[in-house]
């Protein structure tokens, strides 16, 4: 190739030498194909630009004629000559270099005097020494193309780094390049020989693919191999039913249930739709339906509708499974004959109560009737009316009925008691109180509650009395009033009459406040009469401090606050300090454990 560059014919000839062809190639597998070779080249796209690969060596020669035996000779670059300081003593010559992509400038140079030689330089700045002849573009592209795959609308899931599409997919490539220009793009589908991508590409077999692609430009610039693996499923889930649980044929119980399973190869279920005589469906929460149960559905003939959905929206045909839901189970009843009272969870009864348990069928009929009367439902054959165990305690009488079918009744459930036992009743204190190990301490504010409790018919009243006087009936809490000793007589009655032994109970009552003492560190220097108020108060110096103290012989002093004029009270814990000048309203409060109270006043001036 050659370019003109002066008026006395001088030439520049291109000459392009390559150690080796450099092959954009991938690991090999086997019977995976490789992707082309592209021969590293020099392009002169169609607008005339001149473009050269980064790895390749290029060489430009001068000559004054297009002839080969015209006179000739190899020019070289700056970048050249600083790489190779020898290149002038050198019998080969020197390929021009560049130090990065983008358009560079080749010109012809010559100095101001006749006799110097023509140079050639690739750098912008010139020199004041040089003129400009000519200009040579050399543009070095040392980028790949980019590609990429632009894949139609279609469901689609990601399954272990693949993706499965739920539809026949349309591949189109797209790739860019900024220099050279696109040479190709190159795609191998399932390991296949790479072809050049002409048109877009449509993938509607159901299968996995292994789609592989890239792209290289003029100069043979490959970009890195790229990779698609994806499935293509147009294939539904297979759903299938069980009938479990008292059952014949297509004649179900409202016991029997129904499970759904629905199986899918590639994508993977989705959901399972199903519904009973209509064309609405509910859906399931997984794709294994455990448990569907009848109890909403009348008696008589139903259709069962079921299909599935896999998670690229693949959807199975409606199926349909016909079958007779009998409903009817045998009434049953139980009568109570006898001594009885019954409580709120169960009926109390006596060894001269008879049971007696009635059934009947309005459709198949009767099969059997049976009862238990423990918690390890040891059933019997019910065949007459019947009386409990002569023994005291909890019995659950359970009982049903089955017809011919095995429509089985409700297992229904009596509690009954044989009651024996009187109840138990205890005191209880609401408010203050003292315990001791030998004396027990109230005052006339606590309040004694009698609390009683039967396991069996429960309480009907509590008695009690007071030191010996009058019986009452308990209705509300006792109070006890006067200092000193008290007895309490107590007992309960249940709903059957049973009588509780009568117990008692003392109490000492208290209440008497704590002793309080109060005292002034430094004794007042004068007094001061309040404005307003005919109220003579101490003086007391700054620095006065006041020590409290208090005792309680019965139950023991509890705490000691003070409030100082209008601040909340506080808990007495140290000696208190007055060091402000002012008027003090001290309040001080002693409390003994079953909070009785002493307080006293104190008005003083700090000056």
């Amino acid at each position: 190739m050659f370019s003109k560059i002066t008026k006395n014919a001088l030439f520049v000839t291109v000459l392009l030498v390559l150690g080796s062809a450099i092959a954009f190639s991938s690991e090999k597998k086997p019977q995976i194909a490789q992707p082309l070779q592209h021969q590293k080249r020099f392009y002169f796209s169609p607008d005339g630009r001149f473009f050269v690969p980064a790895d390749m060596k290029l060489f430009l020669k001068v000559s004054s004629s297009p002839a080969a035996n015209a006179p000739s000779a190899f020019l070289k670059s700056r970048s050249s000559m600083e790489k190779h300081h020898d290149s002038e003593k050198e019998a080969t010559p020197l390929p021009f270099m560049f130090e990065k992509g983008g358009q560079h400038k080749i010109v012809v140079l010559s100095g101001k005097g006749k006799n110097q030689k023509k140079k050639l330089e690739t750098e912008p700045g010139f020199g004041n020494n040089h003129q400009l002849k000519d200009l040579f573009y050399v543009i070095l592209d040392n980028k790949p193309p980019t590609s990429s795959a632009i894949i139609s609308s279609a469901p689609m899931i990601t399954l272990k780094q693949a993706k499965v599409y739920g539809k026949p997919v349309q591949f189109r490539l797209k790739t860019a390049d900024n220099a050279s220009g696109l040479q190709g793009t190159f795609f191998s589908v399932d390991g296949t020989n790479f072809n050049e991508y002409l048109h877009p590409l449509t993938f509607s077999q159901e299968k996995h693919y292994d789609f592989r692609f890239y792209s290289a430009d003029n100069v043979g610039n490959a970009e890195a191999l790229k990779h698609v693996m994806f499935s293509i499923d147009l294939t539904p889930p297979s759903s299938s039913y069980k009938v479990s649980i008292d059952h014949n044929g297509n004649v179900l119980s409202p016991r029997t249930k129904l499970r759904l399973q629905s199986t899918d190869n590639n994508a993977g279920v989705s959901k399972i739709y199903y519904g009973f005589d209509t064309n609405k469906s509910k859906i399931a929460r997984t794709h294994l339906v455990k448990k569907i149960a009848l109890t909403h559905l009348k008696e008589g003939n139903h259709s069962f509708v079921y299909y599935a959905k896999d998670r690229v929206n693949n959807t199975e045909n409606k199926k349909l499974y016909e079958f007779y839901l009998d409903k009817t189970p045998p009434a049953v009843t139980v009568s109570i004959q006898g001594d009885r009272i019954k409580g709120k969870r169960k009926t109390f009864v006596s060894k001269r109560t008879s049971i007696k348990i009635n059934a009947s069928d309005n459709k198949s009929g009767l099969k059997n009737v049976k009862y238990s009367l423990d918690l390890k439902k040891t059933w019997q054959l019910y065949r007459a009316p019947f009386s409990l165990p002569q023994k005291q305690g909890l019995y659950y009488l359970k009982y049903y009925a089955n017809d011919i079918v095995n429509n089985k009744s409700t297992i229904y459930t009596h509690a009954l008691y044989q009651d024996l036992m009187p109840p138990e009743t205890q005191y209880d204190f609401k408010g203050h109180h003292i315990l001791t190990q030998n004396q027990t301490f109230v005052s006339s504010q606590t309040f004694i509650l009698l609390k009683s409790s039967d396991k069996e018919s429960g309480v009907q009243t509590t008695e009690y009395i007071i030191d010996n006087k009058k019986e009452e009936r308990f209705s509300k809490p006792i109070q006890l009033h006067g200092e000193g000793h008290h007895q309490l007589t107590y007992y309960s009655k249940d709903q059957v009459n049973n009588t509780e032994e009568k117990k008692t109970a003392a109490f000492i009552v208290d209440n008497i406040p704590p002793i309080l003492f109060t005292q002034f560190s430094i004794g007042h220097i004068g007094t001061k009469t309040a404005k307003n108020v005919q109220e003579v108060f101490k003086v007391y110096p700054s620095q006065t401090m006041m020590f409290l103290g208090a005792t309680d012989q019965s139950v023991g002093l509890d705490r000691i606050e003070y409030k100082i004029n209008n601040n909340p009270s506080k808990l007495f814990t140290s000696t208190l300090k007055f060091d402000k000048t002012g008027e003090y309203n001290v309040l001080i409060t002693a409390f003994d454990k079953l909070q009785n109270k002493k307080t006293k006043k104190y008005h003083f001036f700090i000056e």
